[in-house]
């Protein structure tokens, strides 16, 4: 009789300790089955979407030769999914039990003849950790560091409303802390300089007196484009490009290219705030200037 094990989670940035889990899994049994959480079920557990999306995590699985089912599931409560598949034995990280409360499923376990393997994981290895490393050698990268411009703001060119609502937060918070941490995302096109991410962090400085602002410098079309989109939920309205909940009334913007965009900056015109989602190819972040030195100007090649 053939014999069913089955692994889940996330798997977002297959790494080591993944595979090594796996492999031991196939080891029980006949027959390996992998569930794989989907995009909006990770937002909505962990408050952020996975790294990779459904289909590309998929195929990282789907890659290995010895799992022999994919399923996608939504469900943080995998009760109905082991329904379906029947598992003879289920296989987790040794952290299974202590990452969220289990008692369901040690029930279902029991009720039905299921056996819970749990394996250790591999030291100093995780998805997390490898976002970190990611984290790390971006932000020191010499490479990235040598595009943050000291900019006069006077210079900046905008397509793009500030959001009245959180520049004077931003201006309390830049006040209170006295410096800018993170630069503004600007595109470089035909000599200038267009600001792409930061219009509310540019308008809170130019209020608090300063004459110019750090931005991460880029040329223009080097800048993924895209529509952004909003969702109305119990008055609150929210944005897909901020990690957002896609719960409630979704709304969908234009579509617009880079060329619309500048031809909007050279006929002066503005459109509302989070309209567009513009993503740099990086980001540089808790590169500090004091608000002083943003105020007169200072030499930041050294940094």
């Amino acid at each position: 009789m053939m014999r069913k094990i089955m692994s889940s989670g996330v798997f977002d940035v297959l790494n080591v300790g993944h595979i090594n889990i796996l492999t031991q899994a196939k080891k029980m049994g006949d027959y390996l089955v992998v569930g794989i959480q989907s995009d909006e079920s990770v937002l909505e557990q962990k408050g952020r979407y996975p790294i990779l999306n459904i289909e590309e995590r998929k195929a990282q699985i789907g890659a290995l030769t010895f799992v022999d089912e994919i399923i996608e599931y939504h469900d943080v409560d995998q009760r109905r999914l082991w329904d379906r598949v029947m598992p003879d034995a289920i296989v987790q990280g040794e952290d299974y039990l202590q990452s969220a409360d289990r008692t369901k499923a040690l029930e279902y376990f029991e009720a039905n003849g299921v056996e819970l393997h749990l394996f250790p994981r591999t030291p100093g290895i995780s998805s997390t950790e490898i976002k970190k490393r990611i984290l790390r050698n971006s932000l020191k990268d010499p490479e990235h560091l040598r595009n943050i411009k000291l900019l006069p703001v006077k210079d900046l060119c905008l397509y793009e409303e500030y959001d009245k609502h959180k520049v004077p937060v931003l201006m309390g918070k830049i006040k209170t802390e006295g410096v800018l941490k993170n630069p503004i995302s600007v595109g470089v096109m035909n000599g200038r300089y267009i600001v792409v991410d930061g219009v509310n962090r540019l308008e809170a400085v130019k209020r608090l007196g300063c004459n110019y602002i750090t931005a991460l410098t880029l040329p223009y079309n080097d800048i993924d484009l895209t529509n952004n989109i909003h969702f109305l939920y119990k008055g609150r309205r929210t944005r897909l490009s901020e990690f957002t909940s896609t719960r409630g009334q979704k709304i969908e913007f234009k579509k617009r290219t880079h060329a619309e965009i500048y031809d909007l900056i050279s006929r002066a015109e503005m459109i509302p705030n989070g309209e567009t989602w513009h993503r740099p190819p990086y980001h540089v972040i808790n590169f500090e200037v004091s608000v002083r030195d943003l105020t007169k100007g200072v030499d930041i090649d050294e940094r």
